[in-house]
C-alpha cells in the first residue's frame, strides 16, 4: 500500500476511534454529574427567585457545554473519516462489494444520518427549550420554567436514542475498517493504475 494510502486509512481508523470515544464519554459524563450534582444540592446565586430545582440547572450547563464541545469534535471527525473512506474507495483500496467495505459504508451512512438528525432537528430545539427553561428560571418566572423543562425532557430520549444509533454505527465502521486492515487488500485494476498496483 502506498505510503499516502496508508496515512489516509490510519487517519479515517483515528476519526472513528475519537469519534467513538468523544460519544462515549459525552453519556459517561452525563450519567456522573447529575447524579453527582443532585447529592450536593446547590442553590444558585444567578437563580434567587427561582423555587425549582437547582441541581438541574448547575448540572444542566455543565453537562451542555461537555455536549457542545463534543459535537464539534463529532463534526471534525464525520469529515475526516467521511473524506478518508472515499479517498479508500477511488483509489481502489476497497472493493465496494467486500464485507468489510460494506460495514464501513453501512455504519458510516447510519452514523452520519444520526449525526445530521440531531444537528439539523434535535439539538435545534433543545437549545431553544434549554435557553427558554434557564432564562425564566432566571427571571424567577417559574411555571414557565417548568413548562420549557418539560419540553425540554420530552426530547431527551430522542437524544438518547440517536446517540446510541450513532455510536453503534461507528463503532460497525470502525470494526469494519481495522478488519479491511488486517485483511490482504482487494483492488479492482482500473486500466491508468493496473500497472501501479500489480505488484501487491
Amino acid at each position: 500500500m502506498r505510503a499516502w494510502l496508508r496515512a489516509s486509512e490510519t487517519a479515517h481508523i483515528t476519526a472513528l476511534a475519537v469519534w467513538l470515544g468523544t460519544i462515549g464519554m459525552t453519556a459517561v459524563a452525563a450519567a456522573v454529574i447529575f447524579p453527582q450534582m443532585r447529592e450536593l444540592d446547590p442553590k444558585l446565586s444567578a437563580y434567587p427567585n427561582y423555587t425549582g430545582e437547582h441541581w438541574l440547572l448547575a448540572a444542566g450547563h455543565i453537562a451542555n457545554r461537555i455536549f457542545v464541545i463534543g459535537d464539534m469534535i463529532q463534526a471534525a471527525c464525520a469529515a475526516v473519516a467521511g473524506l478518508t473512506l472515499a479517498v479508500a474507495l477511488i483509489a481502489r483500496r476497497l472493493s465496494p462489494f467486500g464485507i468489510s467495505a460494506a460495514l464501513r459504508m453501512i455504519g458510516m451512512l447510519v452514523a452520519f444520518g444520526a449525526l445530521s438528525y440531531q444537528f439539523g432537528s434535535l439539538r435545534p430545539d433543545m437549545r431553544r427549550n434549554l435557553d427558554n427553561y434557564w432564562l425564566s428560571a432566571q427571571d424567577g418566572r417559574n411555571e414557565d420554567a417548568r413548562v420549557y423543562q418539560a419540553k425540554f425532557r420530552e426530547l431527551h430520549p430522542a437524544a438518547s436514542r440517536s446517540l446510541a444509533i450513532g455510536g453503534g454505527a461507528v463503532l460497525i465502521a470502525l470494526l469494519g475498517g481495522a478488519w479491511s486492515l488486517s485483511a490482504r487488500p482487494r483492488f479492482v485494476p482500473l486500466p491508468d493504475i493496473a500497472a501501479e498496483y500489480g505488484d501487491e
